[in-house]
């Protein structure tokens, strides 16, 4: 896939902090040129388990998606956004 045809996702991945007091939560939001949704979440996931290793925190598998095409179909639409 031509990188023109890759598309940008944020990916949001929930982390816990055992170390620390009242074991805090972490949300992380990386920025992918993916061709899919689903390859912005592998992606992520793939990321946060080496950012957990790396850094004393558990990833805890919960992640969500920002699609930018519909924010990018919005803004084209003078702010309306037509139903997923």
């Amino acid at each position: 896939m031509a990188d023109d045809e890759l598309e940008w996702f944020g990916v949001r991945c929930v982390f816990a902090w055992s170390g620390w007091e009242g074991k805090p939560f972490e949300e992380r939001i990386t920025l992918w040129h993916a061709r899919s949704l689903s390859h912005a979440i592998e992606l992520a996931e793939q990321e946060a388990g080496v950012y957990a290793e790396e850094n004393g925190s558990e990833y805890l598998h919960l992640s969500g998606l920002r699609d930018h095409r519909r924010e990018r179909d919005r803004q084209r639409n003078g702010g309306l956004l037509a139903p997923a």
